[in-house]
């Protein structure tokens, strides 16, 4: 949901609509089902669908909300539709899309060429689009060949590890309740803008710490604390374009590329803070290659992995709109994008991301399996704990490596800790 500063012109979005659809192939794909299973094409129709609304309240938008992002045909298509909702407040633009062909980082391809295209429509310039880079198609065959590739074989020691470990289960209010999209809650907090630049700037000169450190940390320390759990397994969603030893490009390719992958996280009760966030920043930075292996041995290799992590962590980025655009991300409830009879895959869900400057983070539950107060807790816990990451983080004036820093990675933290003492 997008924000305009003025009157949106229909006219203009649906030639952007349109011309986003021609230059995204994925945009225009369909889904089918035949004798052998699903496959993907491309339909080859950029005939854009918009629907100019005007509402009245919050549950009027909602409503249309719903509707349309219950009209969506997996077969039929079009996958991707947009909405003007005319306020008296001012117009917002209301862009569907299913999650079948578009991720976050496509979000933010195409909300800023959406950006570019209309500016240039505006002012009667026109704006080209910049180059496309390789296909989703292209990537997927790059992703089999990949598969059979000595470097990733390497990596399946690793995985198999990770995978047949045993892990603390997550201790639910309510079992055998459901865990249906239906059953969903969720409970949030905000970290104001100067808190957000700490995290996502000076916290990172301490020890290379980046933000998923802090907040996975900040999770594992919560789990531990409310739920008494030390050896966690937690699924980790990440962007998915990396490297393959491939010659592929997909940085400006919309499509659904997003890798999930099982990473341990380990707490020791007895330890600082600071310490437990080391030791999870020298687990998550040795994992190979970003985790884009577990799912294609998974998946396309056959290994047989079979982990089902209870908790899931997404950060998903920044989402400020950038350059001089008009549009800004608008927040509010646009209404349920899921079915409520589909089943979740996991018991709780965090995710997180920086919108207007401000990080925002919640987890997603199902109320039928626990207590509102439970999670609201657990989200306290881990608000607490970010806030206290920073503090410690953003005072340090003394860089400090740790092994997983240095080219030798046979180097661990307790071999580090006896070296920095003989110095």
């Amino acid at each position: 949901m997008l924000s305009y500063d003025g009157v949106l012109l229909e006219d203009g979005i649906r030639f952007c609509l349109g011309s986003l659809m021609r230059h995204h192939d994925s945009l225009r794909y369909v889904y089918r089902e035949g004798p052998s299973g699903w496959f993907q094409e491309n339909s080859g129709d950029a005939v854009p669908l918009l629907d100019v609304v005007s509402i009245g309240d919050d549950a009027d938008l909602v409503a249309h909300c719903e509707r349309l992002q219950g009209e969506f045909s997996l077969s039929g298509g079009p996958l991707f539709r947009g909405c003007i909702f005319r306020r008296d407040e001012g117009d917002l633009l209301f862009l569907l899309c299913h999650h079948l062909v578009v991720d976050g980082v496509s979000w933010r391809i195409l909300v800023e060429d959406l950006s570019h295209l209309y500016q240039g429509y505006v002012s009667g310039r026109g704006h080209d689009l910049p180059s496309k880079t390789d296909s989703y198609g292209y990537w997927q065959q790059s992703l089999v060949r990949y598969c059979g590739s000595s470097a990733l074989q390497e990596e399946a020691a690793y995985w198999s590890s990770v995978d047949s470990g045993d892990y603390d289960d997550l201790r639910v209010d309510f079992p055998g309740g459901s865990n249906l999209y239906g059953d969903v809650s969720s409970e949030h907090f905000v970290l104001d803008r100067g808190t957000t630049a700490k995290l996502v700037g000076s916290c990172y000169s301490a020890y290379r710490t980046d933000i998923n450190d802090i907040l996975l940390a900040s999770l594992g320390l919560s789990l531990h604390g409310e739920f008494g759990m030390s050896h966690i397994l937690v699924g980790l969603e990440g962007h998915g374009r990396e490297p393959i030893g491939e010659d592929v490009d997909v940085s400006r390719t919309v499509g659904w590329f997003t890798s999930i992958y099982p990473v341990v996280l380990d707490i020791d009760g007895g330890s600082t803070a600071l310490d437990n966030l080391l030791c999870i920043k020298e687990r998550v930075h040795r994992v190979p290659n970003k985790g884009i292996g577990y799912g294609i041995l998974r998946y396309l290799g056959g290994a047989g992995y079979s982990s089902s992590p209870n908790v899931v962590f997404n950060y998903l980025g920044d989402f400020g709109v950038s350059g001089s655009s008009n549009f800004t991300y608008s927040e509010g409830n646009y209404g349920k994008a899921t079915a409520n009879k589909n089943e979740r895959s996991t018991l709780l869900y965090f995710e997180s991301a920086i919108n207007k400057n401000e990080f925002q983070g919640k987890i997603v539950y199902s109320r039928n399996m626990f207590h509102k107060k439970t999670i609201y807790k657990l989200l306290k816990s881990v608000e607490n704990n970010i806030n206290n990451f920073i503090s410690i983080l953003s005072e340090k004036t003394i860089a400090e490596s740790t092994p997983v820093d240095f080219t030798y990675k046979g180097l661990t933290m307790e071999q580090y800790e006896k070296l920095k003492k003989m110095l």
